[in-house]
């Protein structure tokens, strides 16, 4: 399909509505400048350079990501623009509504950058600089289980402060089975997917089995969630013994395991697209298996058999979800390292979707959780 606009015209329109935003955020300032572009296939962010003081910048969109907006999926450029102004006015515009949960969470004594301001649809936050859950399980990858279980333990009492506090502000579009479903609902799925060249049969076959697994797993309670636990919005600013904090939240009511399933499954894909030393993966997956294991000390027999099932489908979906974006981003958009490695390495990543997903197809038992794990060992091994 032809693409109506170039991925620059976005940027420059971007540019301009932030440079626009920042002269009534700070109206005093002597000199605003934009820095550094930070590649991403989901929101337009920038770093930006306020009278000397560092910030970053955001922009979203109509709320969707930058690779379904360069595809063209949202009509003329003439389209988006009107669009656009429209949704930036609105009062549910994406990046509005982060912007107060960012609030919420630092009521609720989360750590979080400070959101400056929000202004015109564009989002201001101070840096959260420090180490990230994905590097420092790298370096130390024994230290994996105590890293995931303090910060799934940080994020629980921060969820259980702002329990009642975020219902007009919640970003259910973030998560896991309404990104799935959005994504590969019906002909339109299919239409997507063939934009996966070589991957798209298999992944189209994982998508049929996790549909039908999705549907047979989404059973129990629906508390809040973080929406977006990914291991790069997991950072220590002062360092790894001390609580981490969190970034780009998308909190909603959802599934129970669906922060950890998307924090196993962005690991896991970083360490198949950029595989460590050997017996680093072995630490790192047996880590977050523990870490799971600990989140359901207190269940019984069935009941742990089945968070732990609907636990790996999430993390499938997850899988599928973000790889389906990398294989379809137009060549104009560009991708940030860990997308091109994962897209380079995107036969590993297929291949375990495709067996970990018949496991699970196949295996209703308590055994299918282990060798879903060993099948992501295996994947960055190969």
């Amino acid at each position: 399909m032809e693409v109506p606009y170039t991925a620059a015209e976005l940027f420059r329109y971007a540019d301009r509505k932030i440079l626009e935003a920042a002269a009534q955020v700070w109206p005093r300032a002597q000199e605003i400048r934009l820095g550094a572009h930070t590649p991403s296939v989901t929101g337009y962010v920038r770093s930006l350079d306020v009278d000397g003081e560092e910030f970053f910048a955001k922009y979203s969109f109509l709320g969707l990501s930058l690779v379904s907006v360069v595809r063209g999926t949202c009509g003329s450029w003439e389209a988006v623009r009107a669009a656009q102004a429209a949704y930036t006015a609105s009062r549910g515009a994406l990046l509005g509504r982060e912007a107060e949960q960012l609030k919420l969470l630092a009521l609720a004594r989360a750590r979080v950058p400070e959101a400056v301001g929000y202004c015109a649809g564009v989002l201001f936050t101070r840096p959260l600089p420090g180490p990230t859950f994905g590097e420092l399980v790298v370096k130390e990858p024994d230290r994996t289980e105590d890293l995931a279980v303090r910060a799934m333990r940080e994020l629980d009492g921060a969820m259980r402060r702002m329990a009642d506090r975020v219902q007009h502000v919640q970003i259910s579009e973030r998560g896991i089975p309404a990104t799935f479903s959005r994504k590969f609902n019906g002909i339109s799925g299919h239409a997507y997917l063939r934009q996966a060249g070589e991957f798209g049969p298999v992944l189209r076959e994982v998508v049929v089995r996790l549909r039908r697994l999705g549907q047979a797993t989404a059973t129990g309670p629906r508390p809040l969630v973080y929406g977006d636990l990914k291991p790069e919005h997991i950072v220590y600013p002062h360092g790894p013994n001390e609580p981490p904090g969190y970034l780009d939240p998308g909190i909603a009511y959802g599934r129970d395991a669906a922060d950890l399933a998307k924090l196993i499954s962005r690991t896991t894909l970083g360490l198949i697209a950029d595989p460590p030393p050997s017996g680093t993966v072995e630490s790192v997956t047996a880590g977050l298996g523990a870490c799971a294991g600990k989140r359901v000390w207190h269940l019984t027999d069935s009941e742990r058999a089945a968070w732990l099932r609907e636990l790996a489908v999430l993390w499938l979906m997850d899988t599928v979800n973000i790889l389906s974006t990398y294989l379809t981003c137009p060549a104009v958009l560009p991708m940030p390292p860990k997308a091109i490695a994962a897209v380079e390495r995107a036969d590993a990543v297929c291949r375990l979707l495709d067996v970990a997903s018949t496991v699970l197809a196949e295996n209703k038992t308590s055994t299918a959780w282990p060798i879903v794990l060993g099948e992501a060992a295996k994947a960055a091994a190969s």
